[in-house]
């Protein structure tokens, strides 16, 4: 009990805050040696190097000169014992160098697919690939870009870099020739030790600011379509038609399906085996925020909580398809296995529009957000190296250096690193599996689930196979789960339905029925939809962290069951103050125990047992 305590007080290094560290001015040495000493006084002993808008327009994207310039840092680091983790890109989507894919071979811009009038005018680059009905259905460049690195290069903008195709297998192939491994040329001694990660964020097949009539596609892709059962034919069933939308959706499915698969076999696995030979860690994110199936290509599965997507009002927090984020990065790691999991986090949460209005007591409760769903790494977008001009109002705001908080950081970097230690290397006892596919994770049902503080975790239907289900229960690695949620929009196989029927597994379709028949770990006298909860089990001994995720403060008993319970010992541990208390107890018995919790507004707290 005493080196658990002593660790959540004083939890080490390797739970830093990882920022986005913007270099977004002209870079000066001895100004990038400041900044790094300050985050490291300050408790932040990571970063990611991100080359931004506001670069010297002198300054070229992976030149000599840029290189030189990484080196430094990642030479200070290693003096300072701080890590570092490499950014692919300038600026983002990941995947064109900063153009120069494209500007090397013009061949490699983003392709989609069209549909116009048969009379319409078409260039040379253009394929047809299908005609029907006086409608042509045609391959070509979507003209997207990135976000580049200096003035003017930003979106709509004359030069904005052209995005790559993620399709094309050669395309890739230069795209890593033209970063990672001139970074692994230029630092290799410090791969494996300071490097630690790669980070790739929201690869985008057609680059930005492309129509949304537009669907994405690639080169040699109708070919890839074909060999996983499609045909011709079926495109013109891929946009949305109310006649016959039944039919459409199930192409529109095969067809995500296969570019999902596409997209993984050229691009994510690649990227994800050159990380691994070099000793690190491929991390960042996919583009959508329900993408559970590329995460198994992340050595550290990730998400991206931006834009005030998620937030405290409009019941974002549990609706909508960005409110499964988090869960989805934390799910996908504990079923494969993987020891962390990320999240770039409160980029542009400003609230009613203002750039800088985004105040700690916001940031206090995206952390409780995503650290209580399981996240435990968290990235925070971002560290300016500058706020000169227009710099400060590029998805602002800064919330490190340049905030009014900045003084007091230490109190969060710590309160980060508590609770990204209590949800690393420990299991969680949710034994309420939500199916899911590869996207598509459901949150009409789960928002009932969270509201009851009944844990789930979202299971993929590749773990439906006959190795995992027994006694009654699905076992995915250290999860174990007896009760399997499969929501309307997730289709259940009959072979599988009948796996999971004879294996004595219950299968539920709605949260009212899981709130039937669920066992709980908890129970509170009162209904606390803003009480958000979770039970993990770490060096044996039992954590019950709860959040108050609403606008006013909680007052209630909260049950416990725990058989065996007259041998344990309780305490209350509250990351946010560093500190630990005697828990008062109003009820006890072999089974379970009652305690009065009272959590104020913006509150967490965990209830050890051991």
């Amino acid at each position: 009990m005493h080196k658990l305590k002593e660790s959540f007080l004083n939890p080490g290094r390797e739970f830093t805050p990882i920022p986005f560290w913007f270099w977004n001015d002209k870079l000066y040495e001895p100004e990038i040696k400041r900044q790094m000493e300050d985050f490291n006084k300050k408790g932040v002993h990571a970063f990611v190097i991100h080359p931004r808008i506001g670069l010297s327009p002198d300054l070229i994207y992976m030149s000599k000169d840029w290189l030189d310039l990484v080196k430094y840092a990642v030479c200070e680091a290693s003096r300072l014992d701080m890590q570092v983790v490499l950014y692919d890109e300038g600026m983002y989507p990941s995947g064109s160098a900063h153009g120069m894919v494209v500007e090397t071979n013009p061949d490699y811009a983003s392709r989609g697919l069209r549909r116009v009038a048969e009379d319409t005018e078409i260039t040379a680059d253009d394929t047809v690939i299908y005609e029907q009905a006086g409608i042509r259905y045609v391959e070509g460049f979507t003209g997207g870009t990135i976000r580049g690195v200096h003035f003017g290069e930003d979106d709509g903008e004359p030069g904005a870099p052209p995005s790559a195709d993620l399709l094309n297998p050669d395309a890739v192939k230069l795209f890593l020739e033209l970063t990672h491994e001139k970074y692994f040329t230029a630092l290799q001694a410090y791969f494996g030790n300071t490097i630690i990660g790669m980070f790739t964020d929201e690869p985008c097949i057609m680059g930005r600011g492309v129509s949304k009539e537009i669907l994405p596609w690639g080169a040699g892709f109708l070919d890839y379509y074909k060999k996983l059962g499609g045909n011709n034919s079926d495109i013109p069933k891929l946009w949305p038609n109310a006649e016959n939308g039944t039919e459409n959706a199930q192409y529109e499915m095969k067809y995500r399906k296969a570019i999902n698969a596409r997209l993984a076999e050229v691009y994510y696995r690649p990227i994800s085996n050159w990380c691994a030979s070099k000793n690190i860690a491929l991390m960042g994110h996919p583009e959508n925020s329900d993408d559970i199936g590329f995460q198994k290509y992340f050595h550290i599965p990730g998400q991206d909580l931006v834009l005030r997507w998620v937030a405290p009002e409009n019941n974002t927090a549990l609706y909508g398809v960005h409110s499964t984020q988090a869960k989805c990065s934390a799910d996908a790691a504990r079923h494969s296995g993987k020891r962390r999991n990320s999240n770039e986090c409160f980029g542009a949460c400003n609230r009613d529009g203002i750039p800088w209005n985004f105040t700690a007591d916001d940031m206090k409760w995206y952390i409780d957000w995503l650290c209580v769903r399981g996240v435990n790494l968290l990235i925070p977008h971002a560290f300016y190296y500058s706020i000169e001009g227009e710099r400060r109002f590029e998805r602002p705001p800064d919330v490190g250096p340049n905030n009014i908080w900045w003084a007091d950081y230490r109190r969060y970097s710590d309160y980060i690193k508590r609770l990204c230690w209590l949800m690393t290397d420990s299991v969680n006892t949710a034994q309420v599996a939500v199916l899911c596919g590869e996207t598509g994770l459901d949150w009409q049902e789960t928002a009932l689930l969270y509201q009851n503080q009944i844990e789930f975790n979202y299971l993929e239907d590749m773990y439906l196979l006959d190795e995992n289900v027994s006694d009654g229960c699905i076992f995915v690695r250290q999860n174990k789960y007896n009760i399997l949620l499969v929501p309307k929009n997730i289709l259940l196989s009959d072979e599988k339905s009948t796996l999971l029927r004879e294996r004595g597994v219950k299968v539920a379709h709605t949260a009212e029925e899981v709130t039937a028949i669920a066992r709980r770990h908890i129970r509170c006298t009162s209904f606390e939809p803003e009480l958000r909860f979770s039970h993990i089990k770490k060096d044996e001994a039992d954590f019950y962290f709860f959040v108050n995720e609403g606008e006013r403060q909680i007052e209630t008993t909260v049950t416990i069951f725990v058989p065996g319970n007259n041998q344990k010992k309780y305490e209350l541990w509250y990351p946010f103050e560093g500190r630990t208390a005697d828990i008062e107890i109003t009820n006890s018995s072999n089974e379970e125990i009652s305690v009065k919790l009272s959590i104020p507004y913006r509150g967490s707290v965990t209830c050890f047992s051991c």
